[in-house]
């Protein structure tokens, strides 16, 4: 026993669990099927492996579990302390002795149906009705959504882009996350990341609805500048954009800080720049982006800015009106770097126009 005191209560201390946690870890531990109140090697092996962490990690995790004799099995306490240090892994943390006594989300293993949803997982031995099932996803997503900072809005426009991406059942393959992520216009490097931090869980290759969330927010960290690394997915970001997916009405005009006022006149600027199709040309932007009076280092700046997503090389509504808010910023006498287009500024100006 790791508590030499004799608490009845299995949950170490220092573990920081809430009621629901210690319910989702009692159930872990019965899941793993232990014999007479010890996991053995090869279960724990088994069962910890499901957590989707490389062997090296779940041996360091192992040997910060293992502490108390008999050795080379674990008790419940032991086990939870290893269920919580793989939950430290799994949120991209250090593993390290103490470890276990940091906050972090609950514990993600294979098969095993997430904290506060309707029963077990059909490999934790009781089958479920196909309502049970629905129950244990939504309540699964809702948890990811909610760790993820995601508010209604985020929470529906999140769930479209899963539907978008075209799961195949309850996971979406490696050809549709390249093509759907692809959507975002960044480059490879910064994609290969973005699915080295959310391909966690077995069956590796392959992302669930929740990796896909965390893919998600990890390209909304991007797309507006920040570092793409572990926890990032936490972050307060604008909703992720993916060519040919529509944000949800109002979203984008919020996120740059517009006012029905100033969503009205930046609408008329868009009607005035000639779009084609749904698209502002080169030549059409150069030309309407000019009459701001900026010089054209400035211009070039802002068009790189603004010029994220597929297909590059022309502006979709939502890219001019980050350009016009950057000209904005320059016209402020402020600098023009990713994420200034959230500055509060007058309206931009353009000869001919009317604010």
């Amino acid at each position: 026993s790791l508590d030499d005191g004799g608490d009845d209560d299995a949950a170490p201390r220092g573990l920081q669990l809430d009621a629901e946690a210690a319910t989702f870890y009692a159930r872990l531990w019965e899941a793993a099927s232990p014999t007479d109140g010890l996991l053995m090697p090869a279960g724990a092996v088994g069962f910890l492996g499901r957590s989707g962490l490389g062997q090296d990690t779940l041996r360091l995790i192992w040997s910060l579990s293992d502490t108390q004799s008999p050795r080379g099995k674990l008790t419940e306490q032991e086990f939870y302390v290893a269920c919580k240090l793989v939950a430290v892994a799994q949120a991209g943390r250090e593993i390290e002795a103490g470890a276990e006594a940091s906050e972090s989300a609950l514990p993600v293993f294979d098969g095993i149906a997430p904290a506060g949803s309707p029963g077990e997982s059909e490999s934790d031995g009781g089958a479920k009705s196909e309502s049970e099932s629905a129950g244990s996803a939504k309540a699964d997503t809702a948890a990811a959504a909610e760790a993820l900072g995601l508010d209604a809005t985020g929470t529906e426009y999140y769930a479209s882009l899963w539907t978008a991406a075209d799961p195949d059942g309850d996971l979406l393959g490696p050809g549709g996350a390249v093509a759907f992520l692809g959507k975002s216009g960044l480059d490879q490097d910064t994609l290969r990341t973005i699915w080295g931090l959310s391909d966690k869980v077995h069956p590796k290759g392959k992302l669930t609805e929740n990796e896909f969330l965390v893919a998600c927010k990890l390209v909304a960290v991007a797309q507006a500048g920040g570092v793409v690394a572990a926890g990032a997915e936490s972050a307060d970001a604008p909703l992720p954009k993916f060519a040919g997916v529509a944000l949800p009405e109002g979203v984008f005009a919020a996120s740059l800080g517009l006012d029905a006022a100033a969503v009205e006149y930046y609408g008329r600027l868009w009607a005035a720049a000639g779009p084609e199709g749904g698209f502002l040309m080169p030549g059409g932007a150069v030309a309407f982006l000019g009459t701001s009076g900026l010089d054209q280092d400035v211009l070039r700046t802002i068009w790189g800015l603004s010029d994220k997503v597929p297909p590059k090389g022309r502006l979709s509504e939502n890219e001019f009106m980050v350009a016009c808010k950057l000209v904005a910023v320059a016209q402020a006498g402020k600098d023009v770097v990713a994420g200034a287009e959230k500055a509060e500024v007058p309206l931009p100006t353009f000869a001919g126009i009317e604010a």
